[in-house]
């Protein structure tokens, strides 16, 4: 790919910087973000119509792409999809919020939409994000509330809705695929990329698993893979910064659902490769979300 066209794709990104560091309004910059993961939901939906029209079932791990025609992995169309919802659902039950049947709304329909276009590629992840996302609701609720009690049926509830969901969506071989290494391989990626920075950070570490395995199918692995350990400290950094940022800002306003919303982004960059579908929109949208949370 040309330095021309990564320059291009860089603009959203250097927009959203520029806007952050000149609006004094948060609230006005988190709704930029906000449309911009609308921009994303939207080219989902027209990836997902266009595959269903174009070819059969079952579509997992093939997209039709509305805009080229070519075909990609499912994964980057089911992320262009879930993060609208997200973004959202962390502003649940917060007091602060003033449009609150806005913010229902809003959620209800991206909720629907993310978790059809889920449903049409079989991807699990959105689901078990979004059980998450009810536990630190329920968690943020009880606290507030000392609602012990409350937090627990909550939990309840999301662990009975996320079996019935997995029970719905993985395959009947699901046996077969956890005696054959599915979670295994999950693991190994891991042990192979602290094997291997143990002995030195300041290398390009691989994948061992196969001859044939590219990736790490972890955003921080994978930067430095690819990348080198520069950036792989660049991306370290970021979520170490933005991480102190929630703390040091702990009293101020909307600081706790900004927590949620970044407490979900982060199994979607330990599970994923971003740019493996050519969806790098979901880099340039934590990139943007990072900068409201660290004001």
């Amino acid at each position: 790919m040309s330095l021309v066209v990564y320059l291009v794709r860089a603009i959203p990104l250097l927009l959203l910087i520029l806007v952050s560091l000149q609006l004094k309004n948060k609230s006005i910059y988190f709704n930029l973000v906000f449309l911009f993961s609308l921009g994303m939901l939207t080219h989902a939906i027209l990836n997902t119509v266009n595959t269903v029209i174009i070819s059969d079932p079952p579509y997992y791990g093939r997209v039709y792409e509305f805009f080229t025609g070519g075909r990609v992995n499912s994964p980057g169309t089911t992320l262009l999809a879930s993060f609208s919802s997200l973004l959202l659902l962390g502003f649940v039950g917060d007091k602060k919020v003033q449009k609150k049947k806005l913010l229902y709304v809003f959620l209800f329909i991206t909720f629907i939409l993310s978790a059809a276009i889920s449903l049409t590629f079989l991807a699990r992840t959105y689901f078990f994000v979004l059980a998450i996302g009810i536990i630190l609701i329920a968690i943020r609720y009880a606290t507030e509330t000392r609602k012990i009690s409350l937090l627990l049926l909550f939990i309840f509830l999301s662990v009975t809705l996320l079996t019935l969901v997995f029970g719905f969506l993985l395959p009947a071989n699901l046996m077969d695929r956890i005696i054959n290494g599915v979670y295994s391989i999950k693991i190994q990626h891991n042990i192979d990329y602290f094997n291997q920075i143990g002995e030195n950070f300041f290398i390009y570490p691989k994948s061992h698993i196969t001859l044939d395995e590219y990736w790490f199918h972890n955003f921080f692995y994978d930067v430095h893979r690819s990348s080198g350990p520069y950036a792989a400290i660049c991306a370290y950094g970021i979520v170490l910064i933005t991480s102190f940022s929630i703390v040091v800002n702990w009293k101020k306003r909307y600081t706790k659902s900004l927590l949620i919303i970044f407490s979900l982004f982060i199994p979607y960059l330990l599970t994923t490769i971003p740019w493996e579908s050519s969806e790098y929109q979901i880099i340039i949208l934590f990139a943007g979300f990072t900068m409201l949370v660290a004001d």
